[in-house]
């Protein structure tokens, strides 16, 4: 069977203020990178500001690429990049998949016991 190479994301227009389900190209993971194919995501307030106008989003220009909303997902890591340390294919993780936004400078991920790691 051939290896899927796209994946459907959420995205946000900043062009034409509109969110639509796209297919992009799936990442791979490097360094500290886990690639998790999510199988749960929410939204929170900063996923929700560009849509309602609050954000400094809604000011881009037509040129602006699409930003993926829903960064707090649940899912099943598929890779790792080769900086990491603990965590491998398979397991089941629950993150916040964000820098310098709405969490603390060191992101914590979850496994599915609940501990912190």
């Amino acid at each position: 069977m051939a290896q899927q190479k796209t994946m459907r994301a959420a995205q946000f227009h900043a062009d034409t203020q509109s969110l639509r389900v796209n297919e992009i190209p799936i990442p791979t993971a490097s360094g500290v990178d886990m690639l998790v194919k999510i199988v749960a995501a929410s939204l929170c307030h900063s996923d929700l500001m560009p849509i309602e106008g609050n954000s400094p989003m809604t000011t881009l220009d037509a040129n602006a690429k699409p930003v993926t909303i829903g960064h707090e997902g649940v899912g099943i890591i598929q890779a790792v990049g080769d900086k990491v340390k603990g965590f491998k294919p398979g397991d089941r993780v629950g993150f916040l998949a964000t820098k310098n936004a709405c969490s603390p400078p060191k992101p914590k991920t979850y496994r599915s016991s609940n501990k912190p790691k």
